[in-house]
């Protein structure tokens, strides 16, 4: 059976929105954006959703957490539920997507297939400005940013039909410093592709250094994406129907931070309007403080509701990370 796939349905937009910036030095639009979305569907039929998106007011928020529940379909009201949450702290660096799920399938007299999933992207557009008390305007000096990364993903499905999925990507001075293809976390049961590089790898570190001069002005983008998705229905013969289920999550927290390297120079965020975040700020504790609280991401994974009924078909794949 050829069925959809729910990460064609929830598409995170952080990494589509930073690709402007690549191999660009024009100002960036200083803007923090965030997408939050849940979703339960049947074939293409949405039958509960909910999202966040747009801009953030302040350079610290959070989108909350938003939630697909199967208690909302009637006249069923199948045992899925699904919700997603962004979070940012820009004065810090920090950056968190959190996306999660649960699903049974609903026989014997619900035969639907249910996709179910979440999905959420940060992206911060910012304007860097080089400063110094001492050195003249148009002094050469690098600059080095700094990307540390936590994560917690897990996926699994009775049926081989899920997806757990993340990425990071950051551009300045018009320098892809990261690029998304290469700094990715992607585990799909249905094609049997396990995928973890860059960023998504021990010491969970990456950076990257541009050069630039004393008194210029540079954008600075960054972007991570997060999404998990599921899907279910019942197999068997009428009389003996199978109940199969899906869970997962993926979810990210990253912080970012940035020097003039040797020089006396200090970096100024324009969004912030203040000193950008530094370098010294960073590392493994501070990312995986950034990473946003989510019902769905639990130590060791498993099926929820699903555990309260029998007959149950076992996961045929289950791959937790964490780090």
């Amino acid at each position: 059976m050829n069925l959809p796939s729910v990460s064609r349905r929830c598409l995170p937009i952080g990494v589509l929105a930073l690709a402007m910036l690549v191999a660009s030095d024009a100002l960036a639009v200083q803007v923090m954006s965030r997408v939050a979305t849940a979703r339960i569907q049947s074939g293409n039929v949405t039958l509960t959703d909910d999202s966040v998106s747009g801009f953030a007011p302040g350079s610290v928020g959070s989108t909350g957490l938003v939630e697909a529940n199967g208690a909302d379909i009637l006249p069923e009201m199948p045992l899925i539920d699904a919700g997603a949450i962004t979070d940012h702290d820009l004065p810090n660096g920090a950056l968190g997507v959190s996306t999660g799920y649960d699903a049974i399938s609903n026989g014997p007299n619900d035969n639907r297939i249910f996709d179910s999933g979440a999905s959420g992207s940060a992206t911060w557009f910012d304007d860097i400005t080089v400063t110094s008390s001492t050195l003249p305007a148009g002094t050469p000096v690098d600059v080095r940013f700094v990307v540390d990364l936590a994560f917690t993903a897990s996926v699994e499905s009775s049926l081989a039909l899920a997806t757990s999925s993340a990425d990071c990507t950051s551009t300045a001075a018009g320098v892809q410093g990261i690029v998304a293809a290469d700094n990715r976390y992607f585990d799909s049961l249905e094609f049997g592709i396990f995928i973890q590089n860059g960023l998504f790898l021990p010491p969970y570190q990456v950076e990257y250094t541009v050069s630039t001069t004393v008194g210029a002005t540079f954008p600075f983008g960054f972007a991570c994406d997060a999404s998990s998705e599921g899907t279910v229905f019942p197999t068997g013969p009428v009389n003996n129907r199978v109940e199969n289920t899906a869970s997962g999550w993926s979810a990210l927290g990253v912080v970012i931070g940035g020097e003039v390297v040797g020089a006396d120079a200090q970096l100024s965020s324009g969004l912030i309007g203040g000193p950008f975040p530094s370098v010294s700020a960073s590392g493994a504790a501070a990312a995986q403080a950034a990473l946003p609280i989510n019902p769905y991401v639990v130590p060791e994974p498993g099926f929820g509701p699903g555990l309260a009924f029998g007959g149950l078909v076992l996961a045929t794949r289950r791959r937790p990370t964490r780090a």
